[in-house]
């Protein structure tokens, strides 16, 4: 899913219902995506070995990743650069 919403700035839709379990790479994702209404807390990371940059500069965001499993990730470089909402505090 790399770059899949890069740079949005007008998508409001709901995506927790997106089947992600088989994804390899949330490469730039989500980059630059504001204003972030996404919720992401279902997602299925577990396959993801590439979370780069998923989240740079996504400044307004500060969703529920406590669910996501990272444990097969081998590059999390840049994943929350520029994203100054971010505190890991927040739940959907």
């Amino acid at each position: 899913m790399d770059r899949i919403f890069l740079q949005a700035s007008s998508f409001y839709q709901d995506l927790l219902g997106w089947d992600t379990s088989r994804d390899l790479t949330l490469e730039v994702a989500f980059w630059g995506t504001c204003p972030f209404c996404f919720k992401l807390s279902t997602w299925s990371s577990g396959s993801v070995i590439s979370f780069a940059d998923a989240l740079h500069d996504a400044s307004s965001f500060d969703g529920d990743l406590s669910e996501w499993a990272v444990s097969s990730a081998t590059d999390l470089s840049g994943m929350f650069q520029g994203a100054s909402s971010f505190t890991g505090r927040n739940r959907d």
